[in-house]
């Protein structure tokens, strides 16, 4: 890989950070209930996502076409147990994060998703028996302390709310890593597509049948097109480039900058608690992922 070729992959990884940041401040400016924001966010991400999905097909056919070996590669679209699973995970992680975002601030719920690494690797210990390194459990402990003590500062019953939506979201966003490690034929893009469109049914009874101001509709659409859709496609074509612990810790540029964005337009406030359990949270997860990215320098040398 020449030199100019890894930066390329590593700005595309940060383009999607810096997109995927901007959720929190498309779902305040959109300013509606939970689920008129869930409906139109999850019908504007199905355009994005099927466009996605659409142009990988249609390139995985031509490639198919021209080569006869990548012929007998080529899978069409099927939606099996494992498809369902990853459906679920993925509608229950957008529901809930628009829970999370309704009940606390971008800087409590970024805080709870920065631990998004444990889970997934305590998740995959549990079911796919995967090994835990000393340096997991070390920098997994460290990241415990940190959302407890976020956790800690709670001020409100809707706080607390808002960080156990936040959990069950990070959860969600685990289990659909954990079903990718182990169905490896899984097609994620297509999941995400699938998890949207399963959104819509479930929010339709419980919002009002009217169509949301403009500036509503415009806060839908940028979270749905741009923060999900545009960033899926940058982090999809980067981590081709770098290894995927590098694309993991560059990936926590979005929890750092998630709570600017609030910050900067809204003058969104973080309390001090929050910000110190945050920075424990970040210190464990950079320092087990900058591991692993050593490890994968190394075995790249060799």
């Amino acid at each position: 890989m020449t030199t100019k070729h890894y930066w390329t992959g590593v700005s595309l990884v940060v383009g999607s950070a810096v997109i995927w940041s901007t959720a929190g401040l498309f779902i305040r400016i959109a300013d509606v209930d939970v689920w008129t924001l869930v409906f139109w966010r999850s019908a504007f991400a199905a355009l994005a996502m099927g466009a996605v999905v659409a142009w990988q097909q249609r390139n995985r056919r031509q490639r198919a076409a021209r080569s006869p070996q990548l012929a007998l590669q080529y899978r069409p679209l099927r939606f099996g147990k494992p498809e369902l699973l990853s459906t679920i995970s993925s509608c229950a992680a957008s529901v809930f994060y628009v829970f999370a975002l309704e009940w606390t601030s971008v800087g409590n719920v970024m805080t709870v998703y920065a631990s998004l690494p444990f889970l997934a690797g305590l998740f995959a210990f549990l079911w796919l028996k995967e090994a835990v390194s000393q340096r997991f459990l070390l920098a997994g402990l460290l990241a415990l302390i940190g959302v407890s003590i976020a956790m800690g500062g709670s001020v409100s019953t809707e706080d607390t709310l808002g960080y156990l939506a936040a959990l069950a979201m990070t959860g969600s966003f685990a289990i659909q890593l954990v079903l990718a490690r182990r169905y490896r034929e899984l097609n994620t893009t297509f999941c995400t597509l699938t998890g949207a469109l399963f959104s819509l049914p479930i929010a339709l009874p419980f919002m009002p049948l009217e169509i949301p101001s403009a500036q509503a509709l415009f806060g839908c659409a940028m979270y749905g097109i741009f923060s999900t859709g545009v960033g899926y496609l940058l982090i999809l074509a980067g981590s081709r480039i770098i290894g995927s612990a590098e694309s993991g810790l560059i990936s926590m540029l979005d929890v750092v900058l998630a709570p600017i964005w609030v910050w900067w337009l809204l003058n969104e406030q973080t309390s001090a608690q929050t910000m110190i359990g945050g920075s424990l949270v970040l210190l464990g997860v950079f320092w087990f992922l900058g591991g692993n990215m050593q490890r994968q320098h190394q075995t790249q040398v060799q």
